[in-house]
């Protein structure tokens, strides 16, 4: 299942202590642009928009347990950090 939220995956390698991981080219602002550098709080609220976007994704085929899912969506949904 894809939600377009990440770029496609070209290669995957690992080693003993190393993984890599190859992806296509993304597009948009890096978080260090002297945009975000000179307006923190631009760059907070991008973050949060970001971070809110992705935990209304459905949670189906997502790798992290869903006992780490709750106390994530808790915190967006009420705008508290924990």
């Amino acid at each position: 299942m894809s939600n377009n939220v990440a770029p496609n995956a070209i290669s995957y390698e690992s080693d003993l202590e190393h993984d890599h991981l190859l992806t296509e080219a993304v597009s948009g602002e890096d978080g260090t642009a002297e945009l975000y550098l000179e307006n923190p709080r631009k760059l907070a609220c991008v973050l949060g928009e970001t971070l809110k976007m992705l935990l209304s994704l459905p949670a189906e085929g997502c790798p992290c347990p869903a006992s780490r899912q709750a106390p994530l969506q808790s915190s967006v949904t009420s705008g508290k950090s924990h």
